[in-house]
């Protein structure tokens, strides 16, 4: 487990990378779901690419939440962390459910947000 700023992130060198998120505590209709994303300008896209649909998948599963693709935005696709890392490390930021709508499940049921950050990242993993 690393900070946000971490300084072991400059360079770092792992199989995978995920960091993990809560997304903003809007209140508007259908403000519910979860979302994952790469960087944008990522020099290893097709890998990145499995990452984040294994996490996507396992996350679904595990939590029941939908998706919410539609609201990444580049705070996201541009995480800093992803130009810290070494370039031929996998990466992926996900977003966990919103703080207003998903609220219960993020504060009463970890356990299920944990299993679909590891399922997603044994589903990488074993396809690499």
């Amino acid at each position: 487990m690393l900070a946000e700023f971490d300084p072991l992130l400059n360079g770092y060198q792992a199989d995978a990378l995920v960091s993990v998120h809560v997304d903003s505590c809007v209140t508007f209709e259908g403000a519910t779901g979860f979302k994952v994303a790469r960087a944008a300008t990522s020099v290893i896209p097709e890998t990145e690419d499995r990452l984040v649909a294994c996490l996507y998948d396992a996350y679904e599963r595990a939590t029941g939440l939908p998706r919410h693709p539609g609201s990444i935005t580049h705070n996201m696709t541009g995480y800093h962390a992803f130009y810290r890392i070494h370039p031929q490390t996998p990466a992926a930021i996900i977003e966990l459910g919103f703080l207003y709508h998903d609220r219960d499940m993020l504060t009463n049921e970890q356990d299920r947000l944990a299993t679909g950050i590891v399922n997603g990242i044994k589903c990488f993993l074993d396809s690499q």
